[in-house]
């Protein structure tokens, strides 16, 4: 977890977007494990492939986090948030007593399946 939590204040703490070798190779990790989750999680759809029903614990809280839209502050503030005397979200994440919905897009698909279209707007 420690890994984890170093990572994202890498990421939170870039000022740009990375570079395109390692963006791909984040894609492609992020795509595999897409496609390998457990059907008890995400049942498959009719394609066989992991489909977009998730299906949640009834017995575990939830917490259920809107679309982020870059803002990696208040993504990392719903990972610290004292959801327990003493126990950061994360922490109940780690031990499997909480779970997190996180609802909205996904970028763009292109026409092939598995094939993201993304494109970078400079302000």
């Amino acid at each position: 977890m420690q890994e984890l939590v170093r990572r994202l204040g890498e990421i939170f703490r870039r000022s740009g977007p990375p570079e395109a070798l390692s963006y791909g190779e984040v894609i492609a990790g992020a795509l595999e494990a897409l496609q390998t989750e457990s059907p008890r999680i995400r049942p498959a759809d009719d394609n066989g492939r992991p489909g977009g029903l998730v299906l949640l614990d009834p017995g575990l809280p939830t917490i259920v986090v809107p679309d982020l839209h870059a803002r990696m502050d208040f993504f990392l503030g719903v990972l610290g948030y004292q959801a327990e005397e003493g126990s950061r979200t994360l922490d109940l994440l780690e031990e499997g007593r909480l779970q997190v919905v996180r609802l909205g897009g996904l970028p763009a698909l292109g026409g092939v399946p598995g094939q993201l279209s993304i494109s970078w707007e400079h302000g």
